[in-house]
């Protein structure tokens, strides 16, 4: 199976470490934070996975110097602390997405564990699943789709995205969802062909030059097929910077833009947003 890099990342350096049974100790070196305004954006993208509300404001924020973030004994990038309500960062992991998100869901649920129904569920595409992600396999009796029998859209957080309020910053989750009640998979080699496999294209409506576009691709096993269990989605995350989009080289301007996902060249799930001064 190709492994995500950001699970290979992780597993290569300390998995994150969080709360079980026992808190851990708080690392003395840890240092105050003032979260990044992305912070927040990452926050919604959390709640909307796991269906939980919580208060972004509640949280303290604090970073610890590299090697000094340890729970048990072992070195850990990242820690969520019920008392107090504390996320610890190692210094140079703090702008790691995945990992932020994975101790905010801590947070959100207020459970120190890793319950499969969130960490390997509901929110196992935009957070870390750390040490207790297990190696996917084959579906037994699943069924071969066509790509046009999955549904596909994009989403874009936060919920009311703004040029000067949380930085500018965004995120677009792009949803792949087998609407079967049944196992099933599509080839891979269905993408081999494709120049955008998996991806969005955000556009201003008045200005359809000011455009972002980004694309990747879906996990898939050795045997070459991407697998879905009855009704799961897969999705993929991606950070956007709306002064300064990649593809278009300008901010977009305050106003209405469309979102689409792109799913083997084909612009699916349009839905038009309000951007804010």
């Amino acid at each position: 199976m190709r492994l995500r890099l950001r699970h290979v990342l992780v597993l290569f350096l300390a998995a994150t470490a969080c709360e079980g049974l026992f808190e851990p100790e708080f690392p003395p070196m840890a240092l105050t934070l003032e979260p990044p305004p992305e912070y927040r954006v990452w926050w919604e993208v959390v709640e909307s996975c796991s269906g939980r509300k919580a208060s972004f404001d509640a949280v303290s924020w604090f970073r610890v110097p590299a090697g000094h973030l340890e729970v048990r004994g072992e070195s850990a990038l990242g820690a969520w602390f019920v008392s107090g309500n504390r996320i610890a960062l190692a210094d140079g992991f703090r702008n790691q997405a995945y990992l932020v998100r994975h101790e905010m869901l801590h947070s959100i649920l207020r459970d120190g564990s890793h319950p499969k129904e969130y960490f390997q569920g509901a929110c196992a595409d935009e957070v870390i699943c750390g040490r207790e992600c297990k190696t996917s396999s084959a579906l037994p009796g699943a069924i071969e789709l066509s790509l046009d029998a999955l549904e596909v859209d994009a989403s874009l957080f936060p919920l009311e995205p703004s040029l000067g309020r949380d930085g500018g910053q965004a995120t677009v989750v792009v949803t792949v969802r087998n609407p079967n009640e049944a196992n099933a998979y599509v080839p891979a080699q269905s993408f081999s062909a494709a120049r955008c496999a998996v991806g969005f294209l955000m556009e201003s409506v008045p200005e359809l030059a000011r455009a972002e576009l980004d694309c990747r691709y879906l996990d898939y096993m050795d045997d070459g097929r991407i697998y879905f269990r009855p009704g799961e989605s897969r999705r993929l995350v991606f950070e956007v910077d709306l002064r300064t989009p990649t593809y278009g080289g300008a901010p977009f301007p305050a106003g209405r833009v469309t979102v689409s996902a792109i799913f083997a060249d084909n612009v699916r799930g349009t839905q038009e947003v309000l951007i804010r001064p």
